[in-house]
C-alpha cells in the first residue's frame, strides 16, 4: 500500500514556513482511522501533517525524508514489534516526540510504550479534544498520559519492578539483558549481532553466560525467561 499525503492548505503552508505549525506524522495500520486522524489534525490552526505510514517500513522511510515534531504511533502497527519501533525511533530520530495510540485493555502495549520511551500514551477511544491536548503537550516537551491509564501504569510498573529485582539477583549486565530480550523475540546470534552492532562471536559469549547465570536449558527456555520478565517487545 502506498503512502498518501494529505493536501496541505495554504494557511498550513504559511504556518509551516513561519515555524509555528506542529508537524505530525501519523503511523496507523487501519486506513480509515489513519485518514480520519490526518484530516482532523490538518484542520487545526497550529498543526500540519508531515506524512503518514501504514506499517513500520513505510514509517522509517517517511521519517528519514520528512521532518516531524510528533509521531502518532499505532500500538499495533504492522511490520515490527512496538518496542522495536520505539527503540529505532529513539536512536535514529531522538528529537521526535512519540504518542502511542493504544487499544483499550491492551496493558502489555501500554507497559512497552512506557518502558521504551514513549512521550505520551492515548487510548484509541479517546475524545478528539484529548488527542489535540496530547499532541500540543508532547510537542512542548511535556509528557502525556491519559487519566484512565494511570492505575494500569502503576500495576504494570509494579510487576515490572518485581521482574527487575529478580533479574538483579541474576546479576545480568545491561548487554546481557539486551541479548536476552532479543533471544526472546526469536532472533538468532547473527541477527542479534547485527541489531546490537557486535560480532556473532560476542553474542555467543553473552548467550553462554546467560545459560550459566539463569540456569535454563536451550534457547526456548531462555526465550520463556525473557518473555516472563518483560524483556521483549512482543
Amino acid at each position: 500500500m502506498g503512502v498518501r499525503q494529505v493536501a496541505t492548505s495554504s494557511a498550513a503552508e504559511k504556518r509551516l514556513e513561519s515555524g509555528r505549525a506542529i508537524r505530525v506524522l501519523v503511523a496507523e495500520g487501519f486506513p480509515f482511522l489513519r485518514y480520519g486522524l490526518c484530516h482532523f489534525l490538518d484542520d487545526q490552526d497550529d498543526m500540519t501533517i508531515a506524512g503518514e505510514a501504514a506499517d513500520a517500513q513505510e514509517l522509517m522511510g517517511m521519517m528519514a525524508k520528512r521532518q516531524a515534531d510528533v509521531l502518532l504511533l499505532d500500538g499495533d502497527l504492522p511490520g515490527l514489534g512496538h518496542g522495536e519501533i520505539l527503540a529505532q525511533v529513539r536512536v535514529r530520530f531522538p528529537k521526535v516526540r512519540v504518542i502511542a495510540l493504544i487499544s483499550p485493555d491492551d496493558e502489555p502495549t501500554l507497559a512497552t510504550s512506557i518502558t521504551n520511551g514513549a512521550d505520551g500514551c492515548l487510548l484509541k477511544t479517546a475524545d478528539p479534544a484529548l488527542l489535540l491536548k496530547a499532541v500540543r503537550s508532547v510537542s512542548r516537551g511535556q509528557p502525556w498520559l491519559q487519566r484512565e491509564m494511570t492505575s494500569r501504569v502503576f500495576s504494570q510498573m509494579s510487576q515490572f519492578s518485581g521482574a527487575l529485582q529478580e533479574l538483579d539477583k541474576a546479576r545480568l549486565t545491561r548487554r546481557e539483558r539486551e541479548v536476552l530480550g532479543l533471544v526472546g523475540e526469536g532472533l538468532r546470534n547473527a541477527q542479534i549481532g547485527e541489531r546490537l552492532f557486535v560480532s556473532e562471536r560476542t553474542v555467543k559469549a553473552h548467550v553462554t553466560s546467560l545459560f550459566r547465570k539463569l540456569g535454563v536449558k536451550g534457547r526456548v527456555g531462555m526465550a520463556r525467561y525473557a518473555i516472563r520478565h518483560q524483556l521483549t517487545s512482543l
